[in-house]
């Protein structure tokens, strides 16, 4: 990013596909309050990445979207390493290191989804271009159980959050 962008606090909504075992598949829907820094913060031009500190987590939906559990604040962090670096379109997506067990959504191990408990979050500047709105993406699976979203940038007076 360039300097003075960050740090800011932006929204990520969209919806998250969940398939339980004895429910129908539902799609369930995500809103994640962030705020966004350099990694560690304040530290443009030496910073080694940018942290996502998801400051509020809300879910909602029809079961089984309960059985997800937002964690009330976590924090991820994008390496610069594996920024998206392809010119022009900026758009390869990168991976977000969340600490085990501080992902912002989680599905609990229960007899329904006994586990291994697995998660995924990707960080994507846009679809086809930087331009497009920036998203956050999850997989999660335990055992039968499986979530899989993407979250869309909302409108922001700072603009979209893009990392280079």
């Amino acid at each position: 990013m360039p300097p003075g962008m960050l740090p800011f606090v932006t929204d990520f909504d969209g919806p998250l596909t969940l398939i339980v075992p004895g429910f129908a598949p539902a799609t369930c829907h995500v809103h994640l309050h962030t705020h966004v820094d350099y990694d560690p913060p304040g530290s443009f031009p030496l910073h080694t990445g940018v942290s996502l500190y998801h400051l509020a987590i809300a879910l909602s939906g029809p079961p089984p979207c309960p059985m997800l559990v937002p964690m009330p604040a976590t924090i991820g962090i994008i390496a610069n390493t594996v920024a998206p670096s392809v010119p022009p379109t900026f758009v390869d997506p990168a991976p977000i290191n969340y600490p085990a067990g501080g992902e912002p959504l989680y599905l609990p191990t229960s007899p329904v989804c006994p586990g291994p408990y697995i998660f995924n979050a990707f960080f994507g500047n846009g679809v086809g271009n930087f331009t497009d709105p920036s998203y956050i993406e999850i997989h999660i699976s335990n055992g039968p159980c499986v979530a899989n979203g993407r979250f869309r940038s909302q409108p922001h007076p700072m603009g979209d959050v893009n990392i280079f």
